[in-house]
């Protein structure tokens, strides 16, 4: 095995860095790469993140349908792949991509299990220890579901049909 001079490795380095830019950032392509394969590369990376997404949020993916690929792009496009992965980035998702209003019951009652569980602060995922406490409507059923998150007792889901 030859030994590789510093120079050498400094530039791989530099390369190995634009291209990890252009594939998760939008940078542009480094030189000797061809771009067109490139860009499918990154799309294909983004669609790989909605698909991970769509594992852990069933109900956010069906909430969204076939519009829910091309809303991820343009949220991944602006936020890469946060401290967390796949868990909080479904949770930035949904809280800077996505109005609560067009989110079906089920959809919002998963975003709001996961914020029990966790809080996002800087764009992190950081696992909640205090209490948490939010209540999710539906105006329609007129159903609302109260989650409960106490550090000793562990997470509820209290269920109340409407009037």
């Amino acid at each position: 095995m030859t030994d590789v001079k510093p120079e050498v490795r400094r530039q791989l380095g530099l390369h190995q860095q634009q291209l990890v830019r252009a594939l998760i950032l939008g940078g542009p392509v480094p030189a000797g790469f061809d771009a067109s394969r490139v860009e499918v590369t990154a799309r294909q990376l983004v669609e790989k993140r909605w698909c991970r997404v769509g594992d852990l949020r069933p109900a956010l993916h069906r909430s969204l349908g076939p519009t829910g690929s091309a809303r991820f792009f343009s949220y991944a496009s602006a936020f890469p792949l946060p401290a967390g992965g796949a868990e909080a980035d479904a949770l930035c998702f949904c809280q800077k991509a996505v109005p609560a209003g067009e989110l079906s019951f089920e959809a919002r009652i998963e975003h709001a299990a996961a914020r029990a569980r966790y809080r996002s602060p800087g764009g992190g995922l950081v696992p909640r220890h205090g209490p948490f406490v939010t209540r999710v409507a539906c105006p329609v059923t007129r159903r609302s579901v109260l989650m409960v998150r106490m550090p000793i007792l562990g997470q509820f889901r209290l269920g109340r049909a409407g009037r």
